[in-house]
C-alpha cells in the first residue's frame, strides 16, 4: 500500500483516496514524470489534502476541478479560496472518466436497492439511477464506495466507480456496462505545488474574485476580456458562505498572467471587483 513518507529526494504526490479512485489514477500519471522517486499519498477529504500540503506532508497536490458532465467539483471550488499565496497550480491534466455498476459475485441490476458513491459519480449516473428507481448514498470517495460494497456482502447494494476498483476489492464484480450518462465523459485535474509556470505560449489563467452585489458588476469584468479580445473558457459561481446573495466567481482564461494583454485585464479586473482572490497561470493540459 502506499504510505506517507519522508525521504530526501522522493516526491510526495497527494490524492484523494483510497488506492482505486480516480484522482489516484491521475496522481499514478503525474508520478510517471517523476520516474521512481515518487511516493502517493491518500488524503481523506480536500480539506486535509490542503492542511497536509500546508505541513509539507506532501510536495505536489491532485485536485479534480471540473466534470465535462457535471461541471465543477463544489467542494474543491470552495477550498481553492484557501490556498496560501506560495502554492501554485504547476499543471493540469485531462483524465478520461468510466462509471461502472459494482456489486458483490451474483447480483443483478434488479437486486439493487442501494446505489453508494461520490456525489460527482452518481450525478454523472444520474439516467441510470433514475430508470432504475435505486436509492443513491453519498461517500467520500468512489473508492469508499467499493470499501463499503465490499464488507456488507449483500446484492442489494452497489457502488459506482472506475472498473479497476475490482482490482483492490476482490469481493465485487463490474455488473453490466458503463453507467454514466455520456460515454466521453472526462475530468479536469490541477497539480498544485511551489512552482511559478512561465509563459509557454499555450497557457490558461485562473482567477477567483467577488463583486459588489449591484446591477452590472459582473459585466463589468466580462466587457473587459471582450475589450482585449481574451478567450474565457470557463465562468461559475460559489455562495460565498457569508450571506445572502453574495458569490465568489471562478473564471479561467486563455494566456499567461505575464502576457501583455492578460496584465492589462488584470489591473482593469482589480478596480472592478471587489477583492481579486487568486490568479494563477500555468500550461494548458500538457501531462
Amino acid at each position: 500500500m502506499e504510505k506517507r513518507i519522508k525521504k530526501e529526494g522522493v516526491v510526495k504526490i497527494g490524492y484523494l483516496g483510497p488506492e482505486g479512485t480516480f484522482s489516484w489514477k491521475a496522481a499514478k500519471m503525474l508520478a510517471k514524470k517523476y520516474g521512481k522517486n515518487v511516493a502517493l499519498v491518500p488524503f481523506p477529504t480536500f480539506g486535509n489534502g490542503l492542511e497536509i500540503l500546508k505541513g509539507g506532508e506532501i510536495d505536489k497536490l491532485v485536485f479534480p476541478v471540473e466534470n465535462s458532465i457535471d461541471g465543477g467539483i463544489k467542494a474543491v471550488l470552495d477550498t481553492l479560496q484557501e490556498f496560501p499565496s506560495k502554492f501554485k497550480i504547476e499543471n493540469e491534466m485531462i483524465v478520461p472518466i468510466g462509471q461502472w455498476l459494482l456489486g458483490i459475485k451474483g447480483a443483478k441490476i434488479k437486486d439493487i436497492k442501494t446505489i453508494y458513491s461520490k456525489q460527482e459519480a452518481l450525478e454523472q449516473c444520474q439516467r441510470f439511477i433514475l430508470e432504475n428507481k435505486i436509492e443513491a448514498k453519498f461517500t467520500s470517495s468512489t473508492g469508499k464506495a467499493a470499501q463499503i460494497i465490499s464488507h456488507v456482502n449483500s446484492k442489494e447494494q452497489a457502488a459506482i466507480g472506475p472498473k479497476w476498483l475490482t482490482e483492490f476489492y476482490r469481493e465485487i464484480r463490474i455488473i453490466g456496462k458503463r453507467v454514466d450518462d455520456n460515454q466521453s465523459n472526462a475530468t479536469r485535474f490541477i497539480i498544485f505545488g511551489k512552482n511559478s509556470s512561465e509563459p509557454t505560449r499555450n497557457d490558461k489563467t485562473s482567477i477567483i474574485f467577488t463583486i459588489a452585489n449591484k446591477s452590472g458588476s459582473l459585466v463589468k469584468v466580462l466587457d473587459i476580456f471582450a475589450a482585449l479580445d481574451i478567450n474565457m473558457t470557463k465562468i461559475e459561481s460559489r455562495p460565498s458562505k457569508k450571506k445572502i446573495g453574495e458569490y465568489v466567481f471562478y473564471i479561467d482564461i486563455s494566456g499567461h498572467k505575464k502576457n501583455k494583454d492578460v496584465k492589462i485585464a488584470l489591473r482593469a479586473i482589480r478596480m472592478v471587483t471587489a477583492k481579486l482572490l487568486k490568479v494563477w497561470s500555468y500550461p494548458r493540459h500538457i501531462i
